[in-house]
C-alpha cells in the first residue's frame, strides 16, 4: 500500500504555497523529501529537508545550475527468479534510473524548453527514503539559455532576465527500467526555484570593488544566497 509522501511538490500558482501529495496507486518508485545540505553539504540527515531553493543569476553561466538531493523509495518486493535453483544474483525489482526528465513553468514568464539529463542511480526493492537518496539536476543548459539569453555582456551574466525575481517551477521525473525488464518512471515532483539577481558581479565572475564572493557549503556560487556581498 502506498503512503502519502511529505515533499512539498505541488505549487499553487496563485499563492505559491506547497502542499503534500500522494503517489498514484500504481506507483512503485517514489521520490519523497528534498534533503537539506546541512553545514558541510551533507545530505544524509533525513529529518532535515527544504521546500524550495534559489539561484543568483548574476554569477557566470558556467555556474548557473542547481543540484538537489531527494529521498526516494522502491515499494516493490524483493524477489528472485528460481527454477531448481536461484538463477539471478540481483533481484529483478531493482530500479535503475538513467534519465532525469525536466519540465519548466516560469511564473508570469515564457517557459523554458523541457530537457533531459543523463544519470546513473539505483534503488533496491524495499528501499526507504530514510536510507536512500538520489541527486537531481534541476536546470539544463537549454533552460538557462532560454532564461538568460545565448550571450552575456561585459556587465551582465544573464541579460535576458529583467525582473527582480521570479519563480521557476521545475517538474521532474526519474526514468529508467527494472533489472528484470520493463521501463519505469518515478512519480512527477515539482520543486520551486526562486531566480534573482544579486548583482555586483563582473562577466568573468569577479565581484565589484567593495564586494567579496561567497558560496554555499556545496561550493556552488549563487545557490540560495547572494554571490557578491559587501566587504
Amino acid at each position: 500500500m502506498k503512503r502519502p509522501f511529505s515533499v512539498v511538490v505541488r505549487m499553487l500558482l496563485a499563492t505559491l504555497l506547497g502542499a503534500a501529495c500522494t503517489s498514484p496507486p500504481d506507483q512503485s518508485i517514489i521520490v519523497t523529501t528534498a534533503r537539506a545540505p546541512g553545514s558541510i553539504c551533507d545530505f544524509s540527515d533525513s529529518t532535515l529537508y527544504v521546500e524550495g531553493g534559489a539561484l543568483d543569476l548574476s554569477v557566470p553561466p558556467l555556474y548557473q545550475s542547481y543540484y538537489q538531493v531527494f529521498g526516494w523509495e522502491n515499494d516493490l518486493e524483493n524477489i528472485s527468479v528460481t527454477v531448481t535453483q536461484q538463477i539471478t544474483s540481483e533481484t529483478p525489482n531493482t530500479f535503475i534510473a538513467t534519465t532525469i526528465e525536466d519540465n519548466y513553468v516560469l511564473v508570469n514568464g515564457t517557459n523554458p524548453p523541457a530537457g533531459l539529463v543523463s544519470i546513473s542511480a539505483s534503488i533496491a526493492p524495499g528501499g526507504t527514503p530514510v536510507d536512500n537518496t538520489v541527486g537531481v539536476f534541476l536546470l539544463t543548459s537549454s533552460a538557462m539559455e532560454a532564461i538568460c539569453g545565448p550571450t552575456i555582456t561585459a556587465t551582465d551574466n544573464c541579460p535576458g532576465f529583467t525582473v527582480g525575481s521570479a519563480t521557476l517551477l521545475v517538474t521532474f521525473q526519474l526514468a529508467g527500467a527494472l533489472v528484470g525488464g520493463g521501463a519505469t518512471k518515478s512519480n512527477p515532483v515539482t520543486y520551486p526555484l526562486t531566480l534573482f539577481k544579486g548583482g555586483h558581479v563582473a562577466a568573468n565572475g569577479t565581484c565589484d570593488p567593495g564586494f567579496v564572493s561567497q558560496t554555499t557549503s556545496c561550493n556552488a556560487p549563487g545557490r540560495d544566497i547572494q554571490y557578491c556581498v559587501p566587504n
